[in-house]
């Protein structure tokens, strides 16, 4: 992650070049290269710089290594975007695209979480950097060479693969599926404060994240963030008419983003293990978000939550199955994951729904604490996406982990207090 001065210098460059100031761009870049170690990121803006002064031939000189580099340390979706760049200067180039599939496809069994200490070691800055752009005083030919000399310098440059951390959904593909997704990307450039994703819309193109960070704000106005790699509407891909967004997502400064246009993904949807990538992404962030939401399994440790979380089976029910019927005993406990489900209670002849249930709500974990009767009928609304653990598994995860009975006892004692 770039430091605050490295951010700031990268706003600063990205106005210049945007404006049309080439000759401060130049000298922001000079100026500070050596004082970064040679910052790759910023060896990227001299490529940028070159080609608006039209000098196409040092800007894909410096691309080229700069997409090798990126995809060796483990940042994939920066060094596709530079490729798409180097693909606009000499369209008939492809290999690049290539490397970028082979490396990662090949290295994703083998993803470490720590990122490259390359460019850990460049963004952590000791010397100040220079915003103002007034030196060095030479003419702009000369500062184009002396930025171009420092941009192909080999200092730090990444030879083979080190780091390769997990990009959502594109370390799911085999090679030959992972490039032609690369192939079909679009870099798209977003200015500060744009809305990305608006709540209640449906997404209208999938977008992967590849710098900048995003101000995510929820239905109950919760704001968080989401930084580079991000992704957001991947459902376009198996789901031709979407649910709408339960999120808002809007850009916190300039942002660039790889997208699959609407029209590429109709193309795409040809290509199975795409689809099936997607779907099983949907499904785990689905799970993920009704873990995280139900709260019963706050107690576990982070490193312990996978073997809790392999005792639940996941179950696709059709609507109107009744999970759990009044007056019978619990067998096991239901997590919704998609869906929702009604609880009923016999009134007078009648079914009456008192509650409707959805995502992240747990069901049956009190009647197999206080080993009584069901007090109402849980029945399915429509057809819903659930996790079911039986009663041995779930007796046994409470006495390996026992807050998690004390938290179903002290719902049983509210529910009674309730009556």
């Amino acid at each position: 992650m770039a430091s605050q001065p490295l951010r700031q210098l990268f706003t600063v460059l990205h106005g210049c070049i945007k404006g049309g100031n080439l000759n401060r761009a130049l000298r922001l870049l000079v100026t500070n290269l050596p004082r970064t170690g040679g910052n790759y990121l910023l060896r990227r803006y001299v490529a940028d710089t070159l080609l608006a002064l039209d000098r196409p031939r040092e800007a894909a000189e410096v691309y080229e290594i700069l997409v090798r580099h990126f995809t060796n340390i483990g940042k994939p979706l920066i060094a596709v975007s530079i490729a798409k760049r180097l693909a606009e200067i000499e369209p008939d180039i492809g290999g690049h695209l290539d490397h970028i599939a082979s490396v990662y496809a090949n290295q994703s069994p083998f993803l470490e979480d720590d990122e490259s200490a390359r460019l850990e070691r460049a963004d952590n800055l000791e010397a100040a950097l220079d915003l103002s752009g007034t030196e060095p005083d030479l003419p702009q030919e000369a500062l184009a060479g002396v930025a171009h000399e420092l941009a192909l310098r080999k200092d730090g440059f990444a030879s083979s693969p080190d780091a390769v951390p997990p990009i959502l959904l594109l370390s799911q593909l085999d090679v030959n599926t992972l490039r032609r997704v690369l192939g079909s990307l679009e870099p798209r450039f977003f200015a500060d404060e744009q809305p990305l994703l608006e709540r209640g819309m449906a997404p209208s193109e999938v977008l992967w994240v590849v710098s900048g960070r995003l101000r995510v704000t929820t239905a109950n106005e919760e704001v968080g963030k989401l930084r580079s790699e991000a992704l957001l509407g991947h459902s376009l891909i198996f789901n031709a008419a979407p649910p709408p967004a339960v999120v808002s997502a809007t850009t916190v400064g300039h942002v660039e983003a790889l997208a699959l246009p609407s029209d590429v993904i109709v193309e795409l949807r040809k290509e199975r293990k795409l689809v099936a990538a997607a779907a099983q992404l949907d499904l785990a962030a689905r799970v993920d978000f009704a873990v995280s939401a139900c709260g019963l399994f706050d107690s576990v440790p982070e490193d312990a939550r996978a073997s809790v979380f392999r005792r639940f089976t996941p179950c696709l029910v059709p609507s109107d199955t009744v999970l759990i019927p009044e007056g019978g005993l619990g067998r096991g406990i239901w997590l919704v994951v998609a869906g929702k489900v009604d609880v009923n209670k016999q009134q007078d002849d009648f079914d009456m729904t008192v509650k409707t249930l959805g995502p992240g709500e747990v069901i049956g974990e009190i009647s197999l604490v206080t080993e009584g009767p069901a007090v109402a009928t849980v029945v399915t609304d429509g057809p819903s996406r659930l996790l079911y653990m039986g009663r041995d598994d779930f007796m046994a995860t409470c006495d390996r982990f026992p807050e998690i009975l004390d938290k179903v006892r002290e719902a049983a004692a509210s529910r009674l207090l309730e009556r």
